[in-house]
């Protein structure tokens, strides 16, 4: 009995404890709505900065909050400094590749009805190797084109350093 109830305590205090460190988090908000993008500490970020050149990624270390700073793997930064957010879009690659499907298996069909309908009036035509060209162009070049995303920070979105432990 003794045991049992020290376990439930220990796994209880170790369900709190754990959740503790979520609880610190930058928050990235679209002014005018109640749609938010939290980013906890530990995650990677892809971002730019005042008077950077240029993508800077890095994970997140720490957080100042009264300082409104972020401290981050190789340099420690003020919130007001960043500029810009830059997301990896995750649908660009899945849809190419069923556009390059397509025509690969619009070609296979065409090809197949070609050898077997027995008729020598329809065969592979220039069309199905457009559609198959373009298709596959298209679904190599939409995830290159439009794989990210970015949020300038500013007038539409903003950041806050948010710290909801218990004190």
């Amino acid at each position: 009995m003794k045991h049992s109830l020290f376990i439930i305590i220990l796994l209880h205090l170790t369900f709190i404890l754990s959740g503790q460190r979520n609880l610190q988090f930058l928050q990235l908000e679209k002014v005018g709505s109640m749609k938010v993008t939290k980013i906890p500490l530990g995650s990677v970020i892809t971002y730019s900065i005042k008077d950077g050149q240029g993508w800077y990624t890095s994970e997140i270390a720490n957080f100042m909050y009264k300082e409104q700073l972020i401290f981050m793997a190789d340099r420690t930064i003020p919130l007001k400094e960043i500029t810009a957010f830059q997301y990896q879009r995750t649908w660009p690659k899945a849809i190419g590749r069923q556009i390059g499907l397509f025509g690969l298996s619009w070609s296979g069909y065409a090809f197949l009805g070609t050898l077997t309908d027995g008729k020598p009036e329809t065969n592979y035509r220039k069309s199905d190797a457009i559609v198959t060209g373009t298709s596959l162009a298209v679904g190599l070049l939409l995830p290159k084109l439009i794989s990210f995303r970015v949020k300038k920070i500013g007038k539409k979105y903003r950041l806050r350093l948010l710290d909801l432990r218990p004190e």
